[in-house]
């Protein structure tokens, strides 16, 4: 999977660079006396709010890659993460996968439903392909998948490979110091046959 890590940091950096390019939409946005700056409110450092960053996000947090948080709005409070689940699904696939690795649709994956990639049931594609339809295009199909490839792989003799998946999901998230949260499927979806207590925190997911 070296070509495959070796995009993440860029797609990473990509990702940061489109979000701080966007304009700025001020009639959404806000800027609360209750923002921490360096671990302090600006109310407490006494900032005037027009100093302050106004976003329009409930929750929010900037890191440097050393740990220091510049920024952070609620970011420890639980909230649904919808399809930010697939980051940790891609990053538990590529460490227990290979980009050649084959990756079969079953009628589970072909009729998830939502926002998909179209794949039909039986259909084949590499492990690479899939992780591009998962990150690029957030297939839900292509999401349930994996999670059957990827659970197969890390335990053969399972009989429900999707969970085996998740709890891998799970303790992948524990193990980068993930405080706040709980995945309970591939994909994100929580409403309809999903819902259920699918959550983190902003931290968390800066974490992962």
């Amino acid at each position: 999977m070296n070509k495959i890590l070796s995009a993440i940091p860029r797609a990473a950096l990509t990702v940061a660079f489109i979000l701080l390019a966007c304009p700025v939409e001020h009639a959404h946005a806000t800027a609360l006396a209750s923002d921490v700056v360096l671990g302090t409110s600006a109310q407490e450092r006494g900032i005037a709010l027009e100093e302050m960053p106004d976003i329009g996000a409930t929750h929010a947090i900037i890191m440097r890659p050393d740990g220091t948080v510049y920024f952070e709005r609620e970011a420890d409070a639980p909230i649904k993460i919808a399809s930010t689940t697939k980051v940790m699904t891609a990053l538990v696939a590529i460490e227990h996968s290979n980009a050649s690795d084959i990756v079969t649709v079953d009628h589970a994956a072909a009729t998830v439903g939502e926002a998909c990639v179209g794949l039909k049931e039986g259909d084949t594609l590499t492990m690479e392909e899939a992780l591009t339809g998962l990150m690029v295009m957030s297939g839900n199909d292509v999401a349930t998948a994996i999670a059957n490839t990827v659970g197969a792989r890390i335990d053969p003799s399972s009989p429900d490979p999707y969970g085996t998946l998740i709890k891998a999901m799970n303790d992948r998230a524990a193990e980068l110091g993930c405080s706040d949260t709980l995945f309970e499927n591939a994909h994100g979806l929580d409403f309809g046959a999903w819902t259920g207590q699918l959550h983190s925190t902003a931290r968390d997911i800066m974490r992962i």
